[in-house]
């Protein structure tokens, strides 16, 4: 997978599995990259983070992240290594048992990422 397909499927789980909204400049902060941000209000918004440091693909600790937010929304989740030293990860839909499973990952992180966009999609 290249950078930009990387950081196009960061943005994805940004916007569709965290619920965040992008934003291309934050109100009242001058040359502030982009970011993502939640609505708290009728037009205010809190600040999550920006663009540039939401990796999940890359960073496994987000990559975690993404694995919470799906549990609270009925999935299950495994991940495993293979002999090959690749990753596979597996999310299940508790509510009608389908699974959806990625395998043979160079990186855990993008293994849990590439699963979550799969099921999420699917669910």
């Amino acid at each position: 997978m290249t950078n930009e397909e990387m950081s196009e499927l960061d943005q994805w789980l940004a916007e569709n599995v965290m619920g965040w909204r992008f934003r291309k400049r934050i109100p009242h902060v001058f040359g502030a990259p982009p970011a993502y941000v939640i609505d708290i209000g009728t037009e205010e918004q809190d600040f999550v983070m920006y663009v540039e440091d939401w990796t999940p693909t890359r960073n496994i600790a987000q990559a975690f992240e993404v694995v919470e937010k799906m549990e609270k929304n009925g999935f299950c989740f495994e991940l495993s290594d293979s002999p090959f030293q690749t990753w596979d990860a597996i999310f299940e839909f508790q509510l009608n048992k389908k699974e959806f499973a990625i395998g043979a990952i160079e990186t855990p992180a993008l293994a849990i990422c590439l699963a979550a966009k799969k099921a999420w999609e699917a669910k």
